[in-house]
């Protein structure tokens, strides 16, 4: 009987946490559990954030260990490139010109358990001209999509969209 209540209730808890959006886990005594969850959000926000640190810092070292091998990169005009040379590749060049600056901003995260998880960053890129004035960009998003595999958050996907009025 008290196994039947105590399945019951892991069980119970689990679809709450599902209807809720709160990753958890039932474990061996049915309490429930979202220590590890949490701790793993905690990681990919603190992966997130030195992922975005490394573009405002053009830190391509910085930068590398957050990047999977199998990352796609899909610019807006709908070029795409594969695998981490490519993407740190352009990176590389990117970050040597140093005519520009991108403001952005974190709207949206969402981490699956421990093993993937979700970013939407709206940007906006500002041109420094040589006059000193300041020429802003067309506002967009770019969703990072993540793995964590061996203790580690990487992206694997990188997709620039324009914001259209």
């Amino acid at each position: 009987m008290n196994r039947t209540r105590t399945a019951l209730a892991a069980a119970s808890a689990l679809a709450a946490a599902v209807v809720v959006g709160v990753p958890a886990t039932a474990s061996s005594d049915g309490a429930t559990t979202t220590a590890k969850a949490a701790g793993c959000e905690r990681s990919l926000r603190a992966t997130l954030a030195t992922h975005l640190q490394s573009v405002q810092d053009r830190d391509l070292q910085a930068m590398a260990p957050t990047v999977d091998e199998r990352v796609t990169l899909i610019f807006p005009s709908g070029t795409v490139l594969r695998g981490k040379d490519a993407f740190l590749g352009f990176h590389e060049e990117w970050f040597a010109d140093p005519t520009w600056r991108q403001d952005a901003t974190v709207t949206d995260v969402n981490v699956w358990g421990c093993s993937t998880a979700w970013a939407l960053i709206r940007y906006q890129m500002v041109q420094l001209n040589p006059d000193g004035t300041e020429t802003k960009g067309t506002p967009s998003y770019f969703a990072l999509s993540w793995t964590r595999e061996r203790g580690r958050w990487q992206v694997v996907a990188d997709q620039n969209t324009d914001i259209r009025s």
